[in-house]
């Protein structure tokens, strides 16, 4: 996987241009006994950890209603920040990764409300991803860039608004991973 430093506006136009044309209607067609979601569960506010670097993870996730590619599947958008700290000797850090992918969620449509999920999902990633590019009195440093990456997920519904879900996230040099609570809003 190529890592390349993108600006931050050409990673958000071409996340944009993503969701955009995901959304078209020619994608998917609804069935008749399929309904859409409520307008108040588009949204969902996402709160956890990272497992390996131990920091937090946090983020918001959009559910796309009008995206749908088969019965069963739903497109989502999620930004994500994940921290996970480096250990220098005695010293540490939390370095911050930003995480903007589009996912497909799969859900049996014919189960209950408590009912497990799983999906992948592919974007950008940004954040001290590249080589180590020195040392301070804090500990190393590295390079900010921005790189392509996946991420597949395990969820199941707790309640109709909680759910739990742990995610493996990967980039050419960095893997994560997670586990969050979700909570629709």
């Amino acid at each position: 996987m190529y890592i390349l430093p993108l600006p931050r506006y050409l990673m958000l136009s071409a996340i944009a241009f993503a969701c955009v044309f995901t959304a078209s209607p020619s994608l998917g067609q609804k069935s008749a006994e399929e309904k859409p979601a409520p307008l108040r569960h588009l949204m969902a506010l996402r709160l956890g950890t990272n497992l390996v670097h131990l920091g937090p993870a946090f983020g918001l996730d959009f559910t796309l209603p009008g995206a749908i590619i088969a019965p069963g599947f739903s497109t989502r958008f999620t930004l994500e920040s994940i921290l996970f700290s480096r250990r220098d000797g005695l010293l540490s850090s939390l370095d911050p990764i930003g995480a903007y992918t589009l996912e497909q969620v799969y859900q049996n449509p014919r189960g209950g409300s408590k009912q497990p999920y799983f999906g992948f999902g592919l974007g950008i990633y940004n954040g001290p991803l590249g080589e180590q590019s020195g040392s301070t009195v804090l500990g190393p440093t590295f390079q900010n860039v921005s790189a392509f990456g996946a991420k597949l997920f395990l969820g199941t519904d707790i309640t109709s608004t909680t759910s739990v879900e742990f995610a493996l996230h990967t980039t050419r040099q960095t893997t994560l991973l997670t586990l969050q609570v979700r909570l629709r809003l």
